[in-house]
């Protein structure tokens, strides 16, 4: 697959466009970096954006495109910058920040060690000019402001104009984002800017209007269909005509696929009865209330073999967690003899962890299938009972008979229309053959017309109406904010008839993401006198009368954590906490210019408070648990 990639990087004889799609873990990100080197020589790119859904996969990919740059030639000096609203807590970013503050001192050329010298430079810690950097790894958002109506969005397109874009996981996009990845394409390739995508689990029609973007921003309209979509491993070439190439994806491994009812006791049965004399277990819930209660019951049966990982940890304390686990469970981890971690889908992707064994909410067959990604990862000579790759399925009703009910936090998350598509294709299959089946379930889930039994016809039509108008309002939403095309603005005048202002906002940030509204807050617990950070308070407690030096302030920010959605479920709700917490705010905090603005949910020596008539509490063990107090 790399070496398609190469090869189909070498035959552009002009800039243009790869989509790679291949199986996960199979190597994208190396070939995509190894394509960028290409392209970077033959048409003078000073250098490379690399894009990824969430800012814990944009920390994971900092350092390997790092190390990349590290044996990029002799006697280079370059830039690199970090692009996400929490880029400074990342300490291999800020580590390369007193590095070098004077480019022309030749400071670089004297350890004799190696003839690379990578920059943080000062420069580019603005908010406004972190893109513009030589090398940068950021959050999919920094890419997607491009197309935003926005201020300062000409010196987005200055940022990405003279660079290769990769874009890795470019499946995450949802329909909403998509609006704006549309368009974004369409401006880079009006400036010749060679674009690699990666995915392991593309839709066929998200392939085809990402490739036509590209297309329309070249002049290149109307080159149709593509002639084979289930081709897997598979590189496209975007030029002035389209080209594949095929990729001999080897022997596929065949993984068992079962199902399980949605009850406690049978969970517990399950868990029994696979792991009590050893293994590694994934059960990733769709929700971290659905984690939490999981977690909780079988800590009582499994005791501290149980871990929980889930987005509701502080900062610090989740990337503790991850890192632990990948130290046990990745490539070269000191497997424990026994592990059951529960988690939600911050486990789908980024994260270099292999299980022997995985029960999963149903969800959309694609994020199913990255999930599998997790499952006998490595070559290993001895799994003991689990040498053969098992998936076992839950939060569905019932498989036969009508259609399906679903866990409601799953409908919540994924809509209902998904998860029956997904159900469908998944209903009479016992197994699941990686690599060759990943296309054929994808393509079949999404298609326009998908075989579903009769009985299960009418709730599909229904669902499906639905979700085409949920996505039809979201599109709406979205267009009202897109930049015109660059056949419609051939100048920069008026671009910015109508703003949302700054998009390292709030209401910037909301503008490409569709997301519910969500409140981040500062969590410390108070003992006496004293306030500490979480989730230990073996440490010195923090000042909060006066303003704290920037040290402590960057590791404060550390302990931020975003409220459940109780709390922020519509507008007026979400206002009443953010009055209540305003209220709650440190005085010397808001002297201080990393923390003035933050909100702070301050516990008790329990790691207890009440917020809206909700008791929240934090455990280490658990997150941020949240009830309702009936009084």
């Amino acid at each position: 697959m790399q070496q398609a990639v190469v090869d189909a990087a070498r035959a552009m004889s002009e800039p243009g466009m790869l989509i790679v799609e291949a199986t996960m873990g199979s190597g994208k990100t190396e070939a995509a970096l190894a394509a960028a080197e290409h392209f970077g020589a033959r048409f003078g790119c000073s250098g490379v954006f690399v894009a990824l859904p969430t800012m814990a996969t944009s920390n994971a990919m900092f350092d390997r495109v790092h190390q990349w740059l590290r044996h990029q030639g002799p006697d280079l000096v370059t830039s690199i910058s970090l692009a996400h609203g929490k880029a400074y807590l990342n300490e291999d970013f800020t580590r390369l920040r007193p590095r070098l503050t004077d480019v022309d001192s030749g400071a670089h050329s004297q350890s004799g060690q190696c003839g690379v010298e990578v920059v943080a430079h000062q420069w580019f810690f603005g908010r406004k000019r972190s893109m513009l950097a030589n090398f940068v790894v950021g959050t999919i958002d920094q890419v997607l402001f491009a197309g935003l109506k926005a201020k300062h969005v000409v010196l987005r397109h200055l940022a990405l104009a003279n660079k290769v874009v990769i874009l890795d996981e470019v499946h995450a996009a949802d329909d909403y984002m998509r609006v704006y990845l549309v368009r974004v394409l369409e401006w880079l390739a009006a400036y010749r800017v060679p674009v690699i995508l990666l995915s392991a689990t593309l839709p066929p029609a998200q392939r085809l209007a990402l490739a036509q973007a590209y297309e329309r921003g070249r002049g290149w309209d109307g080159l149709g269909e593509f002639a084979d979509t289930t081709d897997y491993p598979v590189v496209s070439a975007i030029g002035a005509s389209r080209q594949s190439y095929r990729v001999d994806a080897g022997p596929s491994v065949e993984v068992s696929l079962e199902r399980l009812d949605d009850e406690d006791d049978v969970l517990v049965r399950f868990v029994h009865e696979n792991v009590d004399d050893g293994g590694c277990l994934a059960i990733i819930r769709n929700t971290v209330g659905r984690a939490q209660a999981t977690a909780r019951l079988l800590r009582q049966e499994f005791g501290d073999d149980v871990v929980l990982v889930h987005s509701r940890f502080v900062q610090h304390h989740r990337a503790a967690l991850e890192k632990q686990l990948v130290a046990q469970l990745g490539r070269d981890g000191s497997r424990p003899q026994r592990i059951i971690v529960v988690a939600t889908q911050v486990i789908e992707q980024s994260l270099d962890l292999d299980f022997d064994l995985m029960i999963s909410d149903l969800a959309p067959v694609d994020l199913i299938l990255q999930r599998l990604g997790r499952l006998h990862r490595h070559a290993r000579a001895n799994r003991g009972s689990h040498g053969h790759p098992r998936l076992v399925v839950t939060a569905v009703s019932e498989w036969s008979g009508g259609p399906p009910e679903f866990e409601r936090g799953s409908r919540s998350v994924y809509g209902e229309a998904r998860l029956l598509r997904s159900a469908a294709v998944l209903r009479d299959r016992s197994v699941i053959a990686v690599p060759r089946d990943i296309p054929v379930l994808v393509e079949r889930a999404y298609a326009e017309q998908i075989e579903v039994a009769d009985d299960w016809r009418a709730a599909l039509t229904a669902a499906d109406d639905e979700r085409r108008r949920v996505v039809g309002a979201q599109q709406h939403r979205a267009e009202q904010w897109r930049i015109s095309g660059p056949a419609k603005k051939q100048s920069l005048l008026d671009w910015l008839d109508v703003n949302v202002g700054d998009v390292d906002d709030p209401a910037g940030f909301a503008k490409v993401r569709d997301t519910e509204e969500s409140i981040e807050v500062l969590v410390t617990r108070r003992v006496g006198n004293a306030v500490f950070l979480l989730p230990q308070c073996g440490g010195d407690p923090v000042e909060i009368e006066y303003e704290p030096d920037t040290r402590v302030a960057r590791k404060v920010l550390g302990s931020a954590v975003r409220l459940p959605r109780a709390l922020c479920i519509n507008g007026n709700v979400t206002e009443k906490t953010i009055e209540e917490l305003e209220k709650r705010m440190y005085p010397g905090w808001q002297e201080s210019r990393w923390l003035a603005g933050e909100l702070v949910l301050e516990l008790n020596a329990e790691n207890m408070t009440e917020l809206q008539d909700y008791l929240l509490r934090y455990d280490d063990i658990e997150g941020l648990v949240h009830e309702k107090v009936e009084h």
